[in-house]
């Protein structure tokens, strides 16, 4: 029996390491060999987000405090911190129509990910 997939999410160049799912928001975040880890919306299955960084792969990552932070390891025992912000934006409503008061709102979701903490080193005895 062949196996189907509801989508297929490419665009990482090398084998995945690690896949987390964030519920609240409709969301996968993947790491992989390529050194890249990726957000991934999940009802259009657009890569929103790609963080670069690291220099080597990208073996494992953790959400911290509810999905506020992210922590990621690489080959060359390095942890990073990113600092993960949803937030609403409130766009331009669009319209042809005279009366303002017919225009609709139109909200949007933005994923921001910033780096808080370039890397912490690892010492292993």
């Amino acid at each position: 029996m062949a196996e189907t997939g509801i989508s297929r999410l490419s665009s990482h160049t090398g084998p995945i390491t690690e896949v987390a799912f964030m519920d609240s928001y409709n969301t996968l975040i993947s790491s992989s060999e390529d050194t890249c880890i990726k957000f991934w919306d999940l009802e259009t299955n657009y890569c929103f987000k790609t963080l670069l960084g690291h220099r080597t792969e990208v073996w494992d990552f953790v959400l911290m405090r509810s999905g506020d932070f992210l922590v990621t390891g690489c080959g060359d025992s390095e942890l990073r911190v990113w600092n993960l912000q949803h937030r609403i934006v409130k766009n331009e409503p669009v319209t042809d129509a005279i009366d303002r008061e017919d225009e609709e709102e139109n909200d949007e979701l933005v994923n921001v990910v910033d780096l808080i903490v370039a890397s912490l080193s690892i010492i292993c005895l």
